[in-house]
């Protein structure tokens, strides 16, 4: 794109189609600032003439790897596909770090891709103006910085105030604007009261969400409910009028770019009382961790036992792992598959029958062995499915060279005048098309590749052998066989139905 002084008139000249960027943080109040910006956004297209794609998203995270349209969008700017991109402000497209900020500046800079406001034109091929956009850039993270500190300013002085500053509402309060703190929910409170008297009587979180489902009473996300959900509600301290902040900083999760997520110890919590009506006494939830803490307890050889299959074996059914006990016998102890537990959010016990150890483990010795006999001509499988498909790739990658050469044949007949700008586009996106089409083609090639990769023959053979070795020794230790067969099953898949058995082996 040349360069000309940015006035509207000479835009409408100069572009032909924009992508236009829109960004909600979750934590804007506004809840319509998205439809605002997309309405005056589009409205500036439509003075500009040009043809536009609206791009949109609501996250968090400052960091564009951690934003999937943005990066969409910047893949498609290097690709040369719009001529220039809105946004309301800048920072939209990054208030990140200087290396998120090089990143995408990098992106238009070699596609000469445009970023405009309503108020600005930003052409990042510009050395002369390079300056300038990095003040501008360095003001608007201050800025972002100063606004993130005041946040989190006003919400501990709301705290002292007892206002309700930690998000939505729990069950079975919600929040009220005028008094900026939680009332109970006169709908929920007799459910609440059922689950707290219900655990009490000596029923297991299991068991009373067993009961809401079947109830057909919903969480608040309209989930099924389950041992975890009743646990957070009955054992939350929001429940007997407190509100408490600074119980972990940072973050989990894995799609937001912070701190580690570390928890604090209590005394570093600032505990507010009498912040808004209890649903349960302090007597009431001393009670409750008492039973929770009982039934925590585990028996010592629970604690410690490992047996053969532990980690490996899981329900043909229903895929949940399955227990192992200990069982005397007339010729000493033996082991035992027990009966799958597992139930559904109804309370439905899959109820997989158990079945003796040695049956499984016959089995798996079984398999191992023909599996060994098999895996000699694993290598020249892996060395075969390798070169045919390097013969693809080599064909895609010619074909991509050929999409490329034609695009620049294109662009010459454009110059030329032998094209029209309309018919020298609709060719140039049918060859890019077809070169994004291709690469990923490739891409899925290289990954069908790589499942062949990994532990080598012989290293797989010398394994088995081990394990098969010393499945029949009666002085290996059990923990030690475990881990020799986790070396070489990822899982064992059992199911029984009457007389008949299955057992799935997925060797690694």
């Amino acid at each position: 794109m040349h360069k000309f002084s940015y006035h509207l008139q000479e835009l409408k000249l100069a572009l032909e189609i924009i992508a236009i960027y829109l960004r909600k943080s979750r934590g804007d109040k506004e809840k319509d600032v998205l439809i605002k910006h997309r309405n005056a956004l589009t409205h500036y297209a439509k003075q500009l003439g040009v043809a536009y794609v609206i791009y949109e998203e609501i996250g968090d995270s400052d960091s564009i790897e951690h934003r999937p349209v943005f990066k969409k969008l910047l893949q498609e700017v290097r690709e040369g596909l719009y001529d220039a991109v809105l946004v309301m402000h800048t920072d939209r497209l990054s208030r990140g770090d200087w290396k998120d900020v090089a990143h995408y500046r990098e992106a238009f800079k070699e596609s000469n891709t445009l970023v405009l406001t309503p108020h600005n034109v930003y052409d990042y091929s510009d050395e002369e103006k390079e300056i300038t956009y990095d003040l501008e850039a360095l003001i608007a993270r201050h800025e972002y910085l100063r606004i993130k500190q005041r946040f989190r300013d006003g919400k501990i002085n709301g705290l002292y105030l007892k206002h309700w500053v930690n998000g939505p509402a729990p069950f079975p309060y919600i929040y009220a604007p005028e008094k900026k703190g939680l009332i109970v929910n006169e709908k929920e409170r007799p459910i609440y009261e059922m689950m707290k008297n219900d655990y009490i009587k000596g029923l297991s979180l299991q068991s009373i969400a067993f009961k809401l489902n079947n109830m057909g009473i919903l969480t608040r996300r309209k989930n099924k409910w389950s041992a975890v959900t009743v646990e957070r509600v009955l054992f939350s301290e929001v429940h007997l009028g407190r509100i408490i902040h600074g119980k972990t900083t940072g973050s989990g999760h894995k799609n937001k770019k912070t701190k580690p997520l570390t928890h604090h110890p209590r005394e570093q919590w600032i505990i507010i009382e009498n912040c808004h009506e209890a649903v349960k006494t302090p007597e009431e939830h001393q009670q409750m961790l008492l039973i929770r803490e009982s039934r925590q307890k585990v028996a010592k050889r629970s604690r410690t036992g490992v047996f053969i299959l532990s980690g490996i074996l899981y329900c043909g059914k229903c895929g949940y792992a399955l227990r192992i006990n200990r069982k005397q016998t007339k010729n000493g102890e033996s082991t035992y598959v027990v009966k799958c537990q597992k139930k559904d959010p109804f309370g439905h016990q899959c109820g997989n029958p158990g079945i003796d150890t040695s049956v499984i483990l016959e089995t798996i010795e079984a398999e191992m062995k023909k599996y060994l006999s098999d895996i000699t001509n694993m290598e020249a499988l892996y060395e075969e499915s390798k070169d045919r498909i390097n013969a693809i790739v080599q064909a895609k990658e010619k074909a991509i060279k050929e999409a490329k050469r034609l695009i620049n044949r294109i662009e010459e007949g454009f110059n030329a005048e032998f094209y029209t700008a309309e018919e020298a586009k609709r060719r140039k996106n049918e060859q890019e098309a077809k070169i994004k089409k291709l690469e990923m083609e490739i891409i899925e090639l290289r990954e069908t590749q790589a499942h062949y990769k990994g532990v080598s023959t012989a290293e797989r053979k010398r394994r088995i052998e081990e394990v098969l070795t010393n499945m029949n020794n009666p002085k290996i230790d059990v923990t030690e066989l475990n881990r020799l067969l986790r070396l070489i099953i990822d899982r064992v898949s059992y199911k029984r139905t009457e007389n008949e058995i299955e057992v799935d082996i997925k060797f690694l």
